[in-house]
């Protein structure tokens, strides 16, 4: 099951990516997008039609699922709770998780970024399970 999320995030990178570089060649400049297609603005949920909370509603305005991610006991559980929270995550969530975690951030697609972080969690887990077998 993790096989086919890395898949498709590989695939949606490449098609973001094949998508970027068409407008890019082209030069073309298009008109704002109307409204409801225009991407969510930086620190709102990718997600559409649905509500995300704002730090606000968040007891001293740390978002809960991040306070889990945190407390994880070991990488592989931290990658278990971010796929479980795939599509609750938005740039500032995202931002966070990589700072947690000691990774540069911040460029790239949110899929981008989290096929990264997924990756790294994934290498670390491998070095993880070694050293406490041996």
């Amino acid at each position: 099951q993790l096989v086919d999320r890395d898949q498709l995030i590989a695939e949606k990178t490449r098609a973001a990516a094949e998508r970027k570089a068409s407008v890019a060649s082209s030069g073309a400049v298009s008109a704002p997008a109307p409204e409801k297609d225009r991407p969510a603005p930086q620190g709102e949920a990718v997600t559409a039609g649905m509500e995300q909370p704002s730090s606000e509603d968040y007891p001293e305005g740390v978002n809960p699922d991040l306070i889990t991610f945190l407390e994880a006991p070991t990488n592989e559980k931290k990658l278990e709770i971010l796929l479980e929270m795939r599509d609750k995550i938005d740039d500032r969530l995202m931002n966070s998780i990589e700072a947690s975690l000691d990774i540069g951030g911040g460029e790239g697609s949110l899929e981008e970024r989290m096929g990264y972080v997924t990756s790294h969690l994934r290498a670390h887990a491998r070095y993880e399970s070694r050293r406490l077998r041996g």
